[in-house]
């Protein structure tokens, strides 16, 4: 990591949809959020990925999480960030194609800092990241 990279806000982005990752990488560029941006393709691979950048105290500064995922769900993986303090400066977001509001309520119970659910279109999709940016990055609030 280089030094211009150092005062980049970290972002984890956890989905199972490799198009939705790179989605996300494009909409932080065209919004013009300059973001380190690190994936996790499961829920096993975010608690995993977790624990390895609070031991090395390089904890993101928004984790990006969607819901239905293999090994473990979202939800769980919130549980388990929560549960054990893990990376506890970081905004925990739920971004998923749900919007059921028992998924919504079981996130708010479980501390996700907001929830949003995925849009269809692109431009939407843009607007949505600009405002998770926005609302949720600790060096642009």
């Amino acid at each position: 990591m280089n030094a211009a990279d150092a005062h980049r806000p970290l972002v984890l982005a956890v989905d199972d949809n490799r198009a939705d990752l790179e989605l996300l990488a494009i909409a932080f560029e065209l919004n013009g959020v300059e973001a380190r941006i690190e994936h996790a393709i499961d829920g096993e691979q975010a608690v995993q990925r977790l624990e390895q950048m609070a031991a090395a105290g390089r904890c993101p500064d928004l984790i990006l999480l969607d819901l239905n995922m293999p090994r473990k769900s979202g939800l769980e993986v919130l549980g388990y960030i929560k549960s054990r303090s893990l990376c506890q400066r970081a905004q925990v977001v739920i971004f998923t194609t749900s919007d059921r509001p028992a998924d919504r309520d079981r996130a708010r119970d479980l501390g996700a800092d907001a929830f949003y659910t995925k849009p269809p279109r692109m431009e939407a999709f843009l607007e949505v990241i600009r405002r998770i940016a926005a609302d949720h990055l600790t060096p642009l609030r």
